[in-house]
This record gives C-alpha cells, sequence and structure tokens, in this order.
C-alpha cells in the first residue's frame, strides 16, 4: 500500500475545499461539519473501494467508476431532497407539487449551502487515491 497517495489527497482535498469555500462558490466553513466532510467522505470511499475490491475481483479504478460515484452521491442527496420536503408536504396537507411551488427553491442551490458538497469532493478525490494507488 502506498500511503503518499492518501496523504497526498486528503491535502489536495483540503486545499480545494478551502479554495472553492473562500471564492464563495459554495458554502464556506461555518461549523465543525464543514471540516470534516472532506476527510469523512475521502476516507469512506477509499475504505470501502478497498474492501469491495478484496469481496468482489472488479477493476475500481476505471474513470467510469469515478462519475458512476459522482452522479450516485448528487442522486443520494436530491432524494433526499424530495423526501424531506415531500414529507413537510405531507404533514402540512399540501400536495407534492405545491410544496416546491410555494419555497422557491432549488436543489443544487441549497445543496451548495451545506457540508454535503465538501463530502462529495473527498469522496472524489477518496475514488482517486484508490485509482492511483492501484496502478
Amino acid at each position: 500500500m502506498n500511503y503518499i497517495y492518501i496523504i497526498l489527497g486528503v491535502i489536495v482535498t483540503y486545499i480545494l475545499s478551502i479554495v472553492l469555500s473562500i471564492t464563495k462558490v459554495i458554502a464556506g466553513f461555518e461549523s465543525v461539519l464543514f471540516y470534516c466532510a472532506p476527510v469523512i467522505g475521502f476516507f469512506l470511499i477509499y475504505i470501502i473501494f478497498k474492501y469491495i475490491e478484496t469481496r468482489v475481483k472488479f477493476n475500481f479504478k476505471e474513470y467510469y467508476i469515478g462519475i458512476i460515484l459522482i452522479v450516485f452521491l448528487f442522486l443520494g442527496f436530491y432524494v433526499a431532497f424530495l423526501i424531506f420536503y415531500g414529507q413537510s408536504a405531507i404533514f402540512s396537507s399540501v400536495t407534492f407539487s405545491q410544496i416546491f411551488s410555494q419555497i422557491q427553491i432549488n436543489w443544487l442551490s441549497y445543496m451548495a449551502t451545506t457540508p454535503y458538497v465538501y463530502f462529495i469532493i473527498g469522496s472524489f478525490f477518496g475514488w482517486l487515491a484508490y485509482a492511483l494507488d492501484k496502478n
């Protein structure tokens, strides 16, 4: 195991997160979760792919796996967003389609204000460190 990719991956993850935070592209570091999310995403994905590789015997270093990972992370947030606001629609006796017209919120702009964006960045770099470690 080559630990240099892990160390460089965490450093690049934090540098990118700080640059995106300073330039106000995504939400700034407002709480402890903003600082923890990149590292949690990085190590979670890195360890999961290492473990799954020993069980499945599949080559997870292909570039399309990184794209699929990003797509599923965005899809996961979208489903959670729909469930959260759909549940509030059910409890307030408003139809599901009316709740989104009333709140006037875009799920992508909402996601940019949450620590989940940093989790996505950390997850991608965790996969990238795994893929580089496999070469």
